[in-house]
Parts: structure tokens; sequence; C-alpha cells
């Protein structure tokens, strides 16, 4: 799809910043993950599944809010060439989900225990361009892709080091058939934070291999005067200076918007949950473009239910050179039909959350953690500090940076009372 770059008359600086900051927040996720696909394409072909065989751990920097509950399997696909074939084996009742993510990170289809059973199965994924049904397929096992470049993104459960080999075993017994087979393909590392050209360039080049859904058409007229879309061309020395003040003054807005918080709802304990359509985000793309900064790839809530805080039950934020406690009270541990983990985050100044180096090498604690401390009472106090607590509270230990940190809950799975807004996860609260 083409749009049209000519126009009845050049933009304002005033319209060039408003075109620029609109069509950087439309244009952020699909940049996040070019970039993401082509770091990963350095290490393996397209249309190959490759599967991260350990536990992720804090050096890891592949991926924003990445958790230590799962395997992860991923597979770039380039549905061009036609459809891909995928096998899963018999998991035994054990939780696992591959998402599909179309070019501009929505997640349209999944495989796993929540959607198709964990029972053995065959699927085709076909792409846009696929006219009817591929020769002999069951309908209900065929994924229609609405994108040529797809993430296939697989999560395992893992119930601690001991359990990695048989989740080892499973990730091998996946197939992944492409008609065309894998092959390298050549793309280029691109910047975390790159220049408007840069940037504009790459999402233009994604947009004309995946082009936005008609609904995106009046959005993408508009882009189109500054030279953003399908098959158009950016070049900022087109502009005079004037305009190229006006465009980074766009960008650099775009980027405080997608930094910004706003949007988030919280309860009185402090916890936020981002409102909205996560993982199938329609037009809303601010939060599009928020969930690709601070949880690239986030699944839909009835797969899994993201909760999170970086403040305690004052409204201070939560800082490792405090100590804190977060109490569950007896049968009040978050409802799931799945499992529950809370994870640790130090935030970077871009606003990235990433594990917290630690000598225990903990990263998370939930429902599976093993050697977890619950009171005579039946609760559970987990305590979040940068040292150990001391004593027997060091069982329920989950170590912090020495600076600001994030909490954040997932729920596998939840139950309605999770997704309806009935439970409420407790505050944190500052010891010292």
């Amino acid at each position: 799809m083409g749009v049209s770059s000519c126009a009845a008359a050049s933009p304002t600086p005033q319209e060039l910043e408003a075109i620029a900051r609109e069509a950087y927040i439309f244009a952020f996720p699909l940049y996040e993950l070019i970039r993401t696909r082509n770091g990963a394409l350095q290490r393996q072909p397209a249309n190959f599944l490759g599967h991260r065989k350990t536990l992720i751990r804090a050096s890891s920097r592949d991926v924003t809010t990445p958790n230590n509950d799962t395997l992860y399997s991923s597979a770039w696909l380039d549905l061009a060439a036609g459809p891909v074939h995928i096998a899963v084996p018999d998991t035994a009742g054990r939780y696992y989900s591959i998402a599909f993510m179309d070019a501009y990170t929505n997640n349209f289809a999944y495989i796993g225990r929540r959607t198709t059973g964990t029972r053995a199965g065959q699927f085709i994924v076909v792409g846009p361009d696929e006219v009817g049904l591929p020769a002999g397929a069951d309908a209900a096992r065929v994924i229609r892709a609405p994108t040529r470049t797809v993430w296939a993104l697989a999560r395992w459960l893992v119930d601690g080091a001991e359990d990695v080999a048989a989740v080892n075993r499973l990730q091998d017994a996946t197939r992944l058939e492409a008609s065309g087979g894998a092959a390298m393909v050549a793309v280029p590392l691109l910047p975390l934070a790159p220049d408007p050209a840069v940037f504009f360039a790459a999402v233009n080049a994604s947009m004309t291999e995946n082009p936005p859904p008609p609904r995106d058409q009046a959005a993408l007229e508009r882009f189109a005067r500054i030279g953003v879309g399908p098959g158009q061309a950016f070049a900022i020395e087109r502009f005079d200076a004037a305009g190229r003040e006006a465009l980074v003054r766009g960008v650099d807005a775009a980027r405080r918007d997608i930094r910004s918080a706003a949007g988030i709802g919280g309860d009185a304990s402090g916890w936020s949950s981002q409102q909205g359509p996560i993982g199938n985000f329609g037009d809303d793309f601010l939060l599009r473009a928020r969930v690709a900064l601070g949880g690239l790839a986030a699944l839909e809530p009835a797969e899994a239910h993201y909760a999170g805080t970086q403040t305690d039950d004052e409204g201070r934020r939560l800082d490792g050179e405090h100590r804190y406690l977060l109490r569950f009270e007896k049968d009040r541990d978050p409802p799931v039909d799945a499992f529950w983990s809370l994870t640790l985050y130090q935030i970077t100044a871009e606003g990235r959350l990433y594990f917290v180096p630690n000598a225990i090498e903990r990263y998370a604690v939930g429902d599976r953690s093993k050697g977890l401390q619950r009171g005579a009472d039946g609760s559970l106090e987990i305590y979040l500090s940068a040292t150990p607590p001391g004593g027997e509270r060091d069982a329920n230990w989950l170590p912090a940076p020495a600076g600001p940190f994030r909490l954040v809950m997932r729920a596998y799975q939840p139950r309605s009372e999770i997704l309806d807004g009935r439970y409420r996860y407790p505050p944190v609260v500052r010891l010292n």
C-alpha cells in the first residue's frame, strides 16, 4: 500500500512538529520489533526456531522486561515465500504458549495450553497474500497472519533449574518447516536511540514490506506529508532549518510521551495495570508504543495479566537504599489457573526494565519458588532490599538494586477476579 506524498501546501513548522510526534508514536513499535529481529537474525536464519535453553540472567539485554519463569523459543517468520508448518509435542498439561505477533506487535494468534490445549498438534501459518487453504490443511489449524513479518515467541514453564532439561526436550521436539526453508538474511543492526533519519528510514522499509491495515489510512495520509509511510522516502535535508528543528522537537516530544506513565490505572495500594487493549492495540497507538518500550511482546490479559508498582504504600518511589515488605495474607495469593510470579527490575535512564545482578541470582519469586517460608498464620512475606534481610527472612528475599526499581506481577491464565479488578495486590511497605 502506498500513500501519495503530494500535498496542497507545505506543512508549517507547527504542523511538522505535530506530524513527526504522531508518526514517531505510531511507528515506534515497528522500529523496536525490527531492531529486535535484526539482532536475532545476526545469530539465526529467518524461518528457523531457535531455543534459549537456559533461564535468562541479569546480563541479558535482548528483550526489555524479561521473565525468569519460562524458557523461550523464538522464530522470525518471513511468509513471503509461502506457509510455515509448526508441530508441537504433548506437554502433559505443562503450561506453554506460542504467541504470534505481527509487524505492529499485535498478538493475532496463540498455540498453547489456554487456546489449543497441551496435546501434540500441527499448525500452518500463512501470510496475508495467501489465497485459500494450503492443500490438505485443516481450517481449524491454519493461522492467518496480517503481515509478512511475524515473530513467533514460545514460553515454556520451568519449575526451577532442575526442570530445565525436561523443558529442553520439549523444545527439541517442536518442529518448524518453511516453504522456502531457513535462510540467513543480511540485515543491519539498528541503534537503540536512533536519530530521526535512521528511525524513519527503518520504519518506512518495514511498512513497505508489511502494509498497515486500512483503518490506519487517515493517519498514513498525514505522515506522508513528511515522507513517512509505506513506499515513502524520509529525507530530513529537504526541509529548511526551521522545518528540521520542528521535526526534531516532534520526535523528542513523542519520546517523552512514550516514556510517560500516563494511561496506567492504579489502585489505592499503588499497584497499576495498563488500561486498554494490551496485546491487540487497535488504533491506540500510544499504548502500543508504551508497551513496546516497557514490555515488548506482552501477552493479552486473558493469557497473562501484568501489574506493576514503583511506589510504596505512601506513594514514595521504590529505591534499594530502603527495605520493603510485601505481605500476602492467608489464601490471598493471586488467583490463577496456571502460575504467578513477582519480578523485580532495575530501571534504566531510557525507561527499560532489566534484571538486577545479585549473588544468589534470584530475580523473581512466585507460587513455584522453592524454599519460601510462610508464617504460622499462612501468610507469605516477601522482603525487598539491596542487602539480605538476615536470618530466616533470607529465604523470602528478592534482591533490589542500589537505586530505583519496579515490581512486576505476572498472573498466567488469570481468573476473573484479577481480570475484573476484584482481586487487589497488597501494598509495598517501607520498613526503614
